[in-house]
């Protein structure tokens, strides 16, 4: 199957298994998507990839350097995503002659040396953290509404709801109050109270009102 660099996105190919690239493009993100079509959970055991350089060029000879250096597609596509990020500007500023190739090389391998001894790896992020004890809000609803009661101005608009216990009626810029209450349960019991929670349309026209 041949196709162009539009194929490297939205297409699953698992029953391929082998990719060669007629042309890299400085941005190794790309070529990492590419190889993504094929190397897919349900796909072929073994997925091989080929890359064609132009000989005599820029980037066969940087290339050939990481080559000699690390294994690129063991220690850097696929693992380190930060280090495939600045491969377009790595070869832009060598093809521009600001540094030669085997500066390029340095950096790229520096990179992905730096993100190895990283103490913290991009699988880490990826994984939950667990905790001796259950964590708790640094403020409750109950501490939210207390909070916004305590402000004279705040206070002011809110009246206690006359048919629901927890309930308040929210006196903004409406022509009629908005029902509201800090108590889920509340909330989940009577369908036209809205929850006065962080985030909520409500809280935040109170907020800058």
């Amino acid at each position: 199957m041949l196709g162009t660099d539009s194929m490297s996105e939205g297409l699953n190919l698992q029953t391929c298994a082998r990719v060669i690239n007629f042309d890299l493009p400085w941005n190794f993100m790309r070529v990492e998507q590419r190889i993504g079509r094929v190397d897919r959970i349900g796909g072929q055991p073994k997925v091989e990839v080929t890359n064609l350089f132009y000989s005599d060029t820029l980037e066969e000879d940087i290339h050939r350097r990481i080559r000699d250096r690390l294994d690129w597609f063991t220690n850097v596509v696929g693992n380190a995503q930060p280090v495939l990020a600045t491969t377009e500007s790595v070869f832009e500023r060598a093809a521009m002659g600001r540094i030669d190739p085997a500066e390029a090389a340095d950096e790229l391998i520096g990179a992905a040396d730096r993100l190895e001894r990283a103490p913290i790896k991009l699988t880490d992020l990826d994984a939950v953290p667990e905790h001796d004890t259950e964590l708790q809000p640094a403020m409750t609803l109950s501490d939210l509404q207390d909070a916004l009661l305590s402000i004279p101005w705040c206070r002011d608009r809110f009246t206690p709801h006359p048919d629901s216990s927890d309930a308040w009626l929210l006196s903004l810029d409406d022509a009629s109050p908005h029902p509201v209450t800090f108590n889920p349960a509340r909330y989940q019991d009577t369908p036209n109270i809205a929850l006065l929670t962080w985030g909520s349309p409500l809280l935040n026209r109170l907020l800058v009102s």
